[in-house]
This record gives structure tokens, C-alpha cells and sequence, in this order.
């Protein structure tokens, strides 16, 4: 999906809300503009003021309701309907939370998207005027949008459904907090009866409603704003590796694109906090939720309730990945943007216009993605989330890699720290004691319940163990450490150096071993970071926390009791989880070792697809000897009388050396000489050509040519046959 596309996604979300009330925001597709209602008008005041209170007061009933559950010792409500509360109170909070950040903020949300469309067509439509090219439209984006046209669709529908399941189950929250209270059954009035059923059918509609509209319209508003971001520093990317890019007032027309592009980027940054904050609390919780529902309480709910929940569990699946990854593109273009601005503005050949490009340059600031609730930024999404996450998984205790910010590289801990040092008893710790507990526990529940769940954990994290274990053995020492940075940075540096001086006409891009750049696979690498580093550790918390712990379960078979102390739980729980969440870590570093090999092995192989075009010149040796050889014999043979040459002067000599053999072989010392005399042969030496490639050209191959030359220059006049 591309810039031009997503207006097709908010034509298609304006489509299906078209006679539904007025909303803080809208999109006019004929000029590409979003608008936003007036701050201080009746309608838009009322409009406002009722869907905040509705889903306000729907979210709050909702938590007291399960507070109450959860103290109460009676069975106030069904299982179904605390599943169902629980839902709903994930989906009210965030409509609620997006809502009011909308309604609130719609003025801002509009004109920055407004600014960062024109800015962008602006700088696309130059670009394309210099050069002469056109974008296209992909099958699988095209495919992507197609896919993504379906939120809204089914946003749109699913009030038609819920609505009424919500009216005959009575599961409205404010009306089942009321019941559940003991609040005082309303009079039995026909007037009174209608007005209240009218009543709790538009509080639901309006309520349900306007919580998917607004978590349809959040997704579409941060993927339009991540998709003009990425392309935008694309773009200026792409300006900057034009040829040309040493011209001074060239680079400050860039240098300002990109600085316009950071203050747009600083006037939206609370935006896309709290779109990336809600998303990715929604989608922890949905996860949870819809994952307890199917696998745990399957046929409990109502048939037609269940087709809410694949429509939820599909866009969790679809979306994620794709804002993922450009949230992390975001990042990691834009580094490269700024580091290809110094490299570029050091070409500058005037003293002053340099100096002042340079002072430019040291303004631009990488651009981040943040992710967080309010002014709070939880998670700032960049290339140092390895590193942090190391950290933030060991409770800062034991890691062996920071984050240098001044160089923005990954620097090795020195052996001195109590850090590293903490880190390799945490590596012996876990060979000696962590392997030892798991193969034991596995042991015993192999024996007693093979079929089990806790058989499966179990056999599941000892594999982990198993295969994270030689790792950390190569992280625990030091030199190791230093290699692994130096060789991934090098390595990197090596690739981008290679994809410049590749042009790209040597290999098709339908080739199978056409490269692709070091950077698009970290950055996928990155989004499988993300997901280890983020989703994981709620999970292996909860795993750590649960009586299926493989530790928990050690300990109370060993000790042949049923339950443990508070404090020893979660001392266990706790050391679990540190465990399992550096495993995940350390899995990751090593990932990226094979991913560097696997692109050092597609770079040979295109440099062995090249090699079979180019035998022909590499045996440039070989024809300069030849070439010599022959310049030199008839230049000798102009100054010596006959002209005659024995072709198989090999063979000849051969033959006479045998025949001296058989001869002379009698006598011990004459076999020995004529033994140690060789055949006179002419070679056309291919293997030192080849070497050549590999070594280059010095002055023994200067020496070797001159040798060469006379050798075989020799050997033809002897086998020359004169007439005397």
C-alpha cells in the first residue's frame, strides 16, 4: 500500500459512514484534504459532548462491574457475560481514549496531515518532473488494500449484530451495573416501557457505533500518517542518491525538505504517541481476550457471537505487522537519511558553503516513532531496542551490549563491569542449574502425564534452553563480544558499499539471486524484534506466574507439598521470566549472524554469475605472455636464418628423453640425470591469471611476466630447427 491508495481506504471508510452523525473528522477525497467540524458550533459541541459521555459513562460501568465480580464472593454474573464485559471494557476504554484525542486535538490532527500531504506531493512531483518517472501500483499492495477495505466494511456491520444481541441478553453496562446494585425495578407503563427500551437502543447504538467508527478511523489516521512519513524520507532519500548531490544549493533544498519534515513530525508526535500507545494496547489485550475465548471457553458464548470475534482477531493479524514495520521504517530511513546528508555535504568543495551545510546537517535529528499514553513515551522504536530490551529483561543486572548515542552503534561491556560479570554467572547459572531443572521436569511428567499441557511447556522451554545455550557461551566472552559488533557494523558498511557501486542493470530484478540490501532485511529483523521484545515478556511472565511454571512444578514435586510461600513463588516467577525474556534476546543477536551470512552468500554468487561472463578478460595474463612470446620469437628469429618451428616440441622431447632413458638407463648416475630433466612444455598459465582477481597486480606479476616471456621464448628457439 502506497500514499495514493490509502485515500481509496478513507474513501471507502467515508463511504460506509456517510448517513451516520457528524464526526470531529472527515475526509475529502476529491482534494485530498481532511477537515475537521468548528470548535465552537451547537452541533458539533452536542455531538461531542454526548458520544464522550456515552462511552465514557459505558467504560466506566463496565470496570465496576468487573471490580465487583472480582470482590464479590457470590456468582453475580455468567461466564459468558464477564467475557463479554472484559471485551467490551478493552473496546470502550480505547474509542474513549481515541475519541477524545480526536474531538480534542481535531484541529491539530487536521492541518498536519494536511501539511504533510502537500509537502509530500510537493517534493514527489519535482522529482518526478527531473527525471521523468512515474510511481506504480503493486499486486500485493493493491492486494493489502483490498484487504484493509474490509475494516470499515465490517466495523460498519457489526453494530447490526451487536445491538441487538446486547438489547435481549441485557448486557448494556450502565443498565446491568444497575440491576446488578439492586436498583428498583422501573413501573410497568406502557409509555415508560417504550421510551426506555427507545432509550437503551440508541444508548447501545451510539455507544458501539462510534467505538468501531473511532477504532477504524485510528487505524486508518496512523497508517496514512506512517505511509506519508516513510515515503516522504524516501523520497529525500532517493533526491540525495541522484548524481549531482555535491551542488550546495541542491543540498539546502534537501536539507530543508527534511527539516520541514522533522517540525511536522515534532507538531504530531503527541498524535502518533497516543495512536501507536492504544494500538498496541488494544491489540495486547484483544489478543488475550479473543485467545481466551476461543481455545478456552469454545460453544460457551452464543453461535452468532463468535462472528464478531474473527473480524477483531483478523485485523489484529493483518494491521500489526504492516504498522510495525513502519513505524520501524520510519526510524531507520531516516538515520540513513542523515548520515547520507553528512557524507554528502562533505563532498562540497567551497570552505564556507560547507561549513554552513555542515552546521545544518548537525540540526537534523533522526526521526522516531514513539508509543505511549498522553505526554508518556513507553517505547521509543529504534535500532537501540535490542540493547534496551538486554537491559530492561535483566532488570539491568546482567548484559553485555549499550547503546552509544553520540555514535549511535552498539558498544561491547568491558569484562571489568559487574554487568558482564553478572551476565556470565547468569550463562552458568543457567547451563548448571536452569538446563538441570528442566531436563528433571520433563523427566518426571514424561513418566507421570505425557499428554498434559504442562508436559508440552515443559519440553517446549527445554528446547529453548537447549538451542539459546551455545549462545550465551558466545556472548560470555569478551573478544566475542568485540567481534560480533565490529563484524556486523562492517559488514553492514560493506553492504551499502557494495549496492552503491552495483548498477543495477548487472542483474534482472526477476533474478533469484538478485541482492537485496543488508538495511530492508534488518529492518524485517527488527519487526521480529519488536514482537519478540514487546509481546513476548507479558507472556512469559504470565507462563512464569502459572501453576504450568516447569519451575513451580519441580519445586512442589521435590518438596512433595502442594503449594509454596507468596514470597517463593514469586522470587521463582520472577527468575523465569528474567530467563526466558534474555533468551529471547540473545535469540535474536544470533538470528542476525545468519542473516549477514546469508547476504555474504547471495554477494558471492553475484559475483559469480559475473565472474562466468568475464573468464575471457580475466585470462589477461595468459594473452599477454602469448602475445609476448610470439612478439619476442620472431623479433630472435629476425636475426637468425630458418624459419621452421616444431609445434610438438613437447612430445618430441618426450620422446627423446625416453629414448635416452632406455639407452643410457644402464648406468645409476646417467638415469638419475636424465630422470631429473623435464619435457620442454609451454604453459599458458590460467591459475595465475585467476590470481590475479583475488591479489591484484603487483610487481612479482611484473617479475613472473618477464620470466615467463624469456622461458618460453627460450624453449621455441631451441626447438627451432636451423639450417646451418
Amino acid at each position: 500500500m502506497d500514499s495514493d491508495q490509502i485515500w481509496l481506504l478513507a474513501y471507502t471508510f467515508s463511504k460506509c459512514y456517510r448517513y451516520h452523525w457528524r464526526y470531529p473528522i472527515h475526509f475529502k477525497i476529491s482534494d485530498r484534504h481532511v477537515h475537521h467540524m468548528k470548535r465552537n458550533s451547537w452541533g458539533s459541541t452536542i455531538c461531542k459532548n454526548v458520544v464522550r459521555s456515552c462511552l465514557f459513562c459505558t467504560s466506566f460501568s463496565t470496570l465496576v462491574i468487573l471490580i465487583l465480580v472480582n470482590v464479590s464472593k457470590d456468582k453475580i454474573l455468567e461466564t459468558k457475560q464477564i467475557v463479554i464485559c472484559a471485551f467490551g471494557l478493552v473496546c470502550y476504554i480505547v474509542g474513549f481514549m481515541s475519541y477524545y484525542n480526536v474531538s480534542g486535538k481535531m484541529e491539530t490532527v487536521a492541518n498536519v496531515v494536511n501539511a504533510l500531504v502537500q509537502d509530500y506531493d510537493k517534493l514527489r512531483k519535482e522529482r518526478c518532473h527531473q527525471h521523468g518517472t512515474k510511481s506504480g501500483n503493486s499486486l500485493g499492495s493493491i492486494l493489502i488494500l483490498r484487504v484493509f477495505q474490509l475494516i470499515p466494511i465490517a466495523f460498519m456491520v457489526c453494530p447490526v449484530f451487536m445491538v441487538p444481541f446486547y438489547l435481549r441478553r441485557g448486557l448494556g453496562a450502565p443498565f446491568l451495573l444497575y440491576k446488578i446494585i439492586g436498583g428498583s425495578p422501573l413501573p410497568d407503563n406502557v409509555y415508560l416501557n417504550f421510551v426506555t427500551a427507545l432509550g437503551k437502543f440508541l444508548y447501545l447504538t451510539i455507544g458501539i457505533t462510534e467505538t468501531l467508527r473511532t477504532i477504524s478511523c485510528s487505524i486508518i489516521l496512523g497508517i496514512q500518517r506512517l505511509l506519508y512519513y516513510t515515503s516522504y524520507v524516501n523520497e529525500i532519500l532517493q533526491t540525495c542518491a541522484k548524481n549531482r548531490t555535491n551542488d550546495p544549493v541542491r543540498i539546502g533544498k534537501i536539507i530543508s525538505r527534511y527539516i520541514n519534515l522533522q517540525i511536522i513530525f515534532q507538531c504530531d508526535s503527541y498524535v502518533v504517541n497516543w495512536l501507536a500507545g492504544m494500538f498496541f494496547f488494544a491489540d495486547f489485550f484483544l489478543a488475550l481476550v479473543i485467545n481466551f475465548v476461543t481455545t478456552k471457553m469454545f460453544r460457551v458464548l452464543p453461535f452468532y457471537f463468535y462472528l464478531i470475534f474473527p473480524i477483531f482477531a483478523g485485523a489484529i493479524v493483518i494491521v500489526t505487522p504492516i504498522i510495525t514495520y513502519l513505524l520501524l521504517e520510519v526510524g531507520d530511513v531516516s538515520e540513513i537519511v542523515v548520515k547520507q546528508m553528512s557524507l554528502v555535504v562533505g563532498a562540497v568543495r567551497e570552505g564556507k558553503k560547507r561549513k554552513f551545510l555542515q552546521k545544518e546537517v548537525k540540526s537534523m535529528k533522526v526521526i522516531r516513532a514513539p508509543a505511549g499514553m498522553g505526554n508518556s513515551q513507553f517505547v521509543l522504536i529504534r535500532k537501540a531496542t535490542i540493547c534496551e530490551s538486554i537491559q530492561r529483561n535483566s532488570l539491568r543486572c546482567a548484559y553485555f551490549l549499550r547503546w552509544q548515542k553520540k555514535l549511535g552503534t552498539a558498544v561491547p561491556m568491558k569484562s571489568s563491569t559487574w554487568q558482564y560479570r553478572a551476565f556470565q554467572l547468569f550463562v552458568v547459572f543457567s547451563t548448571m542449574i536452569t538446563q538441570t531443572i528442566y531436563l528433571i521436569r520433563c523427566h518426571q511428567l514424561a513418566i507421570s502425564s505425557p499428554y498434559s499441557i504442562s508436559y508440552y511447556i515443559v519440553l517446549l522451554g527445554t528446547m529453548v534452553v537447549i538451542i539459546v545455550l551455545p549462545g550465551l557461551w558466545f556472548f560470555a566472552k569478551e573478544s566475542n563480544v568485540q567481534k560480533f559488533v565490529i563484524h556486523f557494523h562492517v559488514i553492514v558498511n560493506l553492504d551499502k558499499q557494495f549496492h552503491d557501486l552495483l548498477p543495477n542493470i548487472m542483474v534482472p530484478q526477476k533474478s533469484k539471486n538478485h541482492p537485496r540490501n543488508l538495511t530492508s532485511r534488518i529492518s524485517i529483523a527488527n519487526l521480529v524484534t519488536f514482537t519478540v521484545n514487546y509481546i513476548s515478556p507479558p507472556i512469559v511472565i504470565w507462563l512464569a506466574f502459572s501453576d504450568l511454571s516447569p519451575a513451580y512444578g519441580f519445586i512442589l514435586q521435590i518438596l512433595n507439598v502442594k503449594s509454596i510461600h507468596v514470597i517463593i513463588r514469586i522470587i521463582i516467577a520472577i527468575h523465569i521470566s528474567v530467563t526466558f525474556n534474555t533468551f529471547a534476546s540473545v535469540t535474536y543477536l544470533c538470528a542476525l549472524l545468519e542473516v549477514v551470512y546469508n547476504q555474504l552468500k547471495l554477494m558471492t554468487v553475484l559475483v559469480q554469475e559475473i565472474g562466468h561472463d568475464l573468464v575471457s578478460v580475466c585470462l589477461h595474463h595468459a594473452y599477454a605472455v602469448i602475445i609476448a612470446t610470439i612478439v619476442a620469437y620472431h623479433l630472435v628469429l629476425q636475426f637468425t636464418m630458418g624459419k621452421e618451428i616444431s609445434v610438438i616440441a613437447s612430445t618430441k622431447s618426450k620422446e627423446m628423453l625416453r629414448k635416452l632413458l632406455s639407452d643410457q638407463g644402464i648406468d645409476k648416475y646417467r638415469r638419475r640425470v636424465l630422470r631429473s630433466m623435464l619435457p620442454n612444455s609451454i604453459s599458458l598459465e590460467f591459475i595465475d591469471s585467476v590470481d590475479t582477481i583475488r591479489n591484484g597486480i603487483g610487481m612479482d606479476y611484473f617479475l613472473r611476466y618477464g620470466e615467463r616471456v624469456q622461458s618460453y621464448t627460450s624453449t621455441w628457439l631451441l626447438a627451432t630447427k636451423h639450417n646451418i
